[in-house]
């Protein structure tokens, strides 16, 4: 897929071999004069007959002027002509003159030029006796023998003429040879290369159509470079044999260079994405990126001049040819297979064209051989293996296919005694092959719709207590409802996480003791306010008595009522959803019931399959992928239960949960509503308090100096001495020669990361219990480190509850002391991380832009672990997933993560005129609850400006001003700096009794113009 051309050389000269030059040249002319001049050359036709006689000629200059018109006039006219030395690559026009003298039987002969693209060759034949041929030749003329220059003419036995030949080019690619055939060898010889040509011409432009067909299908972009670089080179090597002339009559000399140009850039494309560069070779993938994009710059300067041109395609072919040789002997031995045919395909490439410029500059001998053939056969051969690869990957595939499908056929063969049994078999492990391959999806599909449930009550109660519209009695109830919910998101986002399971189809199952009024308050607290916002009516039924304990995996239960009630809520209209819970049988039964559209008894067939509805209507009108059922029914199934389903078309549903009763001794039962809250276990009056671990020593090793603080600040709390170390190895110098009760060791530090340096306190004999600090959750990552030796986990950002259990378990307590870290210590926390945020940011995008995964994967992790200690938890989240993403090599997911990631740090890092520590600690150290409920109030805020504007127009002082006040609360609450900053103006201005209009106006403006600025940065960035 390579062109390359050798071309004689311009030696560039210094002043005195100018002067020198100049010298010879006056000479010359003096010469020519007095009538000197070159002497032509005789050659006996059978020394020349079929063999290169570029040699025995004699060259002229001939800057302008025609041919003589006699025999007479010719040696005259000759001897004022001087000897041309050199051919100018960027344009020249000389005469080329020899005597023949036919010392053979033959007659008709044909005169072969070749080895450069010349546009014009004018022929003419001087016999001694008879007239004088002319003839022409060249890219532009009709040639007698297809994509071949040169012309037939006639010299009779014993013979002598004078042969003359013009060459006029605007550009010459190397130095033409001269050839004599008899006619009718030429026409056989040259007319087969010809055939060859058009053949080889027709494969390429077959394999690139081909391959962008296989393009269309596959979407992969090898086969578009692989398609288009062919393309490119076919429509190359057709103009420069003239085929394109050939067929289509006009100039084409200002294209000759441009086609091979833009096939060397999609050919080192095509290098990238074949061999994989840019995971195995990531320096070689960039040097064949810039060469492409000069490649690409070169072709339209190569559309001005052909010289140019074809010295920077030489270039740029032989740049691409290194690197791609380079690139795939290496991946050969590196065991990459498919390379073996890359090498191969360019190697055909590569040596005809070495040949052809060893010849051309004289260090290989001269064959009679046409170079641009060679080029061409190379570049077909090419295409051909490298189709020949691709076709080979697929036969191999086609190969064990076919071996697996004729296994399966003698396994058929031989089950054929027992067919009935041995169908159900296939047809049950068809079906799980198939849950199987779709579990990831699935559950992935479920646990979104497990999200966005619970958020629905979340935000719902939130903003009710935020705005005052929730009673002061009841925020306590709500809050509570609110926990719950968020509890269970975080747990729902650790299923999620845990991909373990879900790739090996196994599901955990817990067996604890689970509060059963506490589990279906929940739900009811989600789906009831839900029911109700739709006009439904929503009833929670005990048919008592009912334990208030029950043993079983209350995630794996909210799961199902949640699927059972949504599936209700969503097929009801109007009418009524119930959830009707009993005991019967020694099976603890939850009945959910609805009013809504019911089903025939064919959907009800197939009712818990994967991905199946009632039909297409119902996934057109109501949504959904057909996954939740499916999955309630497994996760039943994991209980020890099932799932049955009654309904009639038009006259609602029931689904019944049975799953087996298992009570903890000791349980209370429950016999009526009041005694559900006496039951619910012990206040929560002092979940505040922190413990007091009586000056307990605690060595802390983070490499995130954010962490570390946070972490100290929080332990010197509970009364604990703090050592505070940044990396694996002052931890390990600080547990030898110190003595601590308890070690919190970060997994990833620099220079000896936390899995090492555990490995060397144990080799001293310390046997202080080390917990593991990571942002991993993934439970297969939690029992390695538990193997490896640490005592116990904690994941960060760290659940207060938890990190107060885990470091109970380990240290005494005393007493307990009350209070959390103040906002003034909060606020200096996230001050100092919110600027090392941004710099992790900035060095995040560098990385991107560098493609540097392993960089990117430290920063998001490092990212993920800190930013949600200190309120920026869905930035946490979002680089939570970009480093899911790089563990899992997903890259398709990855480039819309990081723009994702890039739009959210804008919005949250950089909005104009925003304390963002302040306005995080004024929130609830929550940001995300900060920009919820500034998109809520900044319209507000413009209709005060607006009310303001008015009140000022109408001259009504008081009014605008009191206006003004309401607003200032609100500004300082939300941090808004640059907004409070002109209102203060402003407030000064009415206490000056100011009536100056222009600063009233101009301080209204910036005003107005600051509101305006940051409403666009949160709607560009939403």
């Amino acid at each position: 897929m390579y062109f390359n051309f050798a071309q004689r050389s311009i030696a560039l000269k210094n002043p005195t071999t100018k002067l020198f030059s100049y010298l010879l040249a006056f000479a010359a002319l003096l010469i020519s004069f007095v009538g000197y001049g070159a002497e032509v050359k005789t050659v006996n036709i059978s020394d020349i007959d079929r063999q290169d006689f570029t040699k025995m000629v004699t060259y002229y200059s001939l800057p302008s002027g025609e041919l003589p018109d006699s025999q007479q006039e010719l040696s005259q006219w000759l001897s004022n002509l001087s000897e041309h030395d050199s051919t100018n690559t960027f344009g020249d026009r000389y005469l080329v003159a020899v005597d023949l003298v036919n010392n053979t039987e033959q007659s008709a002969w044909y005169v072969y030029p070749y080895g450069s693209v010349v546009e014009s060759i004018d022929i003419a034949i001087y016999p001694e006796q008879g007239n004088i041929q002319r003839l022409s030749s060249g890219l532009h003329a009709k040639n007698p023998i297809d994509l071949h220059y040169g012309a037939h003419i006639e010299l009779q036995p014993q013979e002598k003429a004078t042969l003359l030949m013009v060459f006029d080019s605007d550009f010459f690619f190397a130095p033409i040879k001269l050839v004599l055939y008899p006619s009718e060898q030429a026409s056989y010889e040259l007319g087969l290369e010809s055939v060859i040509i058009w053949l080889t011409l027709g494969i390429c432009l077959s394999l690139g159509l081909y391959n962008l067909f296989i393009y269309w299908g596959s979407g992969q972009r090898q086969y578009l470079y692989y398609a288009v670089s062919t393309l490119f080179y076919m429509l190359g090597w057709s103009l420069v044999f003239g085929a394109i002339e050939f067929i289509f009559p006009k100039d084409t000399s200002r294209w000759l260079m441009a086609p091979y140009l833009l096939g060397n850039w999609a050919t080192s494309y095509f290098i990238i994405e074949f061999l994989q560069l840019r995971t195995y070779s990531p320096r070689v993938a960039k040097a064949l990126v810039a060469v492409a994009w000069v490649s690409l710059f070169c072709a339209l300067v190569s559309i001005f001049s052909q010289g140019i041109g074809i010295l920077l395609a030489s270039l740029m072919t032989t740049c691409s040819l290194f690197f791609g040789l380079y690139a795939s002997i290496n991946a050969w031995l590196k065991g990459y297979s498919p390379a073996r045919y890359f090498t191969f395909a360019f190697l055909s490439v590569a040596i005809p064209n070495f040949v052809g410029n060893l010849m051309n500059l004289g260090i290989l001998p001269g064959f009679d051989v046409n170079i641009y053939l060679l080029g061409q056969l190379g570049n077909a051969a090419d295409c051909l293996l490298l189709a020949f690869a691709l076709a080979d990957k697929v036969r191999l595939t086609n190969k064990e296919n076919l071996e697996l499908t004729t296994q399966l056929e003698e396994k058929v063969i031989q089950r054929t005694s027992a067919l009935s049994d041995a169908n159900k078999a296939l047809e049950k492990a068809i079906t799980k092959a198939q849950e199987a391959s779709h579990a990831k999806g699935q559950f992935l599909a479920n646990m979104s719709h497990e999200i966005r449930t619970p958020l629905t009550s979340i935000i719902g109660y939130a903003d009710g207590v935020l705005q005052g519209d929730i009673d002061i009695s009841e925020q306590r109830r709500v809050l509570k409802i609110i926990a719950d919910n968020g509890n269970h998101l975080l747990a729902v986002i650790n299923d999620i996480l845990d991909i373990t399971k879900i790739e090996a189809d196994k599901l955990d199952f817990e067996s604890i003791p689970t509060p059963l009024f506490v589990v279906l308050a929940q739900v009811e607290s989600v789906v009831g306010k839900r029911a109700r916002d739709k006009g439904l009516t929503f009833e929670l039924d005990y048919q008592y008595p009912l334990p208030n304990s029950v043993n079983t995996d209350p995630t794996r239960l909210k799961q199902i009522l949640f699927n059972l009630t949504n599936n209700a809520l969503k097929f009801t209209d109007t009418g009524f959803i119930s959830i009707t819970v009993r005991i019967k049988d020694q099976q603890l039964e939850f009945f959910v019931k609805d009013s809504g559209v019911g089903m025939a008894q064919e959907q009800l067939d197939q009712l818990f399959n994967p991905f199946q509805q009632g039909d297409n209507t119902i996934s057109r009108k109501f949504g959904g992928t057909g996954l939740g059922l499916s999955i309630s029914s497994r996760l039943a199934q994991g209980l020890g239960g099932q799932i049955n389903v009654i309904s009639q078309l038009g006259h609602g549903s029931e689904f019944k949960l049975s799953i087996p009763l298992s009570i903890k001794e000791g349980a209370e039962w429950i016999e009526k509503e009041e005694d559900i809250w006496k039951s619910e276990g012990p206040s929560l009056t002092n979940e505040d308090a922190l413990p007091d671990f009586n000056q307990a020593k605690i060595l802390v090793a983070d490499d995130h100096p954010s962490n570390r603080e946070l972490v100290t600040l929080l332990l010197k709390r509970m009364n604990t001495h703090v050592v505070a170390v940044e990396n694996g190895v002052k931890a390990v110098e600080e547990a030898y020669y110190h003595q601590f009760d308890l070690i919190l060791m970060d997994i990833q530090m620099p220079e000896m990361d936390g899995i090492k340096a555990l490995k060397k306190i144990r080799e001293q004999g310390c046997s202080t219990p080390i917990i593991a600090l990571t942002a991993n959750s993934l439970k297969q990552e939690i029992q390695n480190y538990m193997k490896l030796g640490f005592s116990d986990h904690l994941a960060k950002p760290f659940v207060r509850r938890e990190f107060i259990e885990k470091l109970s378990h380990y240290l005494t307590t005393d007493s307990y002391a009350n209070g959390l870290l103040s906002n003034d210590e909060m606020l200096s926390l996230i001050k100092t991380y919110f600027d090392d945020l941004k710099n992790q940011v900035q060095r995040f995008e560098k990385a991107t832009s560098e493609h540097d995964q392993e960089l990117m994967q430290d920063i998001a992790h490092a990212i993920k672990g800190a930013a949600g200690s200190f309120g920026f938890q869905p930035i946490g989240e979002k680089f939570a997933e970009i480093d899911l993403t790089l563990k899992m090599d997903e890259q398709h997911n990855l480039p819309i993560l990081v723009e994702e990631a890039r739009s959210l740090c804008i919005c949250c890092l950089m909005p104009p005129g925003v304390d963002i520590p302040l306005a995080i600690v004024n929130h609830g150290n929550n940001i995300g609850k900060f920009f919820d409920k500034l998109r809520q109030y900044l319209p507000g805020c413009s209709d005060s400006l607006d009310l303001f504007a008015e009140e000022i127009h109408n001259n009504q002082l008081n009014s605008a001003q009191l206006h003004l006040y309401r607003m200032l609360p609100e500004l300082k609450r939300f941090a808004l700096t640059t907004l409070l900053e002109h209102a203060t103006t402003l407030e000064g201005l009415f206490k000056q009794n100011s009536h100056d209009t222009d600063e009233f106006k101009q301080a209204f403006n910036k005003l107005r113009e600051s509101l305006t600025a940051l409403r666009k940065h949160l709607d560009e960035h939403d």
